[in-house]
């Protein structure tokens, strides 16, 4: 959580440093992700077939600044957290996908309340945009920018010196697209909508088995490196402040 804050401090202190003119947006967060891994490597070794895709969505919260860069163009920074509703991974050569939510229901039914399940999203993007001229009291921008997204799981069973369970961390790099509608109430407050396509380029993610056993960590990790591709969309809807 300390790494979400330091996030959150820097937008909100970058745009207050270097604009002149511009906004901030705080509301509600919704982003949808789809991707993939290179084949996992142990050890050194790389695991042969043992690439997997990966698929999750969620709700969370949205924090995005902006500031003018000229009458018709703008740089954009924008953050936001979601924790999802489910995770799905399937093997290359599976053909069902296996849920996060139905392997927590096993360690429910085996742990009872000493079972968990942790599951968000991160994604953190800037670029630059066009502001489209209209004659209305409605700003609306387009443009595009880089992006950084993580996708977290982790599902298991603990007390206090054993715990068993399975993790999963995804990083993806990649190119976004920019959207941004704003209705203003007046000179200063409105109301915004702004929707980023993430097209990822670069996967680096991470697959654990946690066996921890009277304190002592036999837990296997996997990891996965390379060029593969991912799409996610993140999409606000909050309160602007215009300055």
């Amino acid at each position: 959580m300390k790494k979400v804050i330091t996030i959150l401090m820097v937008l909100c202190v970058s745009v207050a440093l270097f604009a002149s003119a511009g906004s901030i947006k705080v509301g509600g967060a919704f982003n949808f992700i789809s991707g993939g891994t290179k084949d996992f490597v142990l050890n050194e070794i790389t695991l042969p077939d043992s690439s997997s895709s990966y698929k999750s969505s969620g709700v969370g919260f949205d924090i995005g600044g902006s500031f003018d860069v000229s009458k018709d163009l703008k740089a954009w920074a924008d953050f936001n957290m979601v924790f999802g509703f489910d995770a799905k991974l399937k093997e290359v050569d599976q053909t069902e996908w296996s849920s996060m939510n139905d392997l927590y229901k096993e360690f429910k039914d085996l742990a009872g309340d000493k079972a968990y399940k942790k599951l968000n999203m991160i994604s953190a993007a800037a670029g630059v945009a066009y502001k489209l001229g209209f004659d209305a009291p409605v700003d609306v921008s387009v443009g595009g920018g880089v992006f950084f997204e993580r996708v977290f799981g982790r599902v298991g069973a603990k007390d206090e010196s054993s715990e068993i369970g399975r993790e999963f961390k995804a990083i993806n790099l990649g190119v976004s697209l920019y959207a941004d509608v704003e209705y203003k109430f007046n000179d200063n407050f409105g109301i915004g909508l702004t929707v980023m396509p993430h097209f990822g380029v670069y996967n680096s993610s991470t697959a654990r088995e946690i066996v921890v056993v009277t304190g002592t960590d036999k837990s296997v990790s996997m990891t996965a490196k390379g060029i593969n591709f991912s799409f996610s969309m993140p999409v606000s809807l909050g309160a602007t402040y215009s300055f």
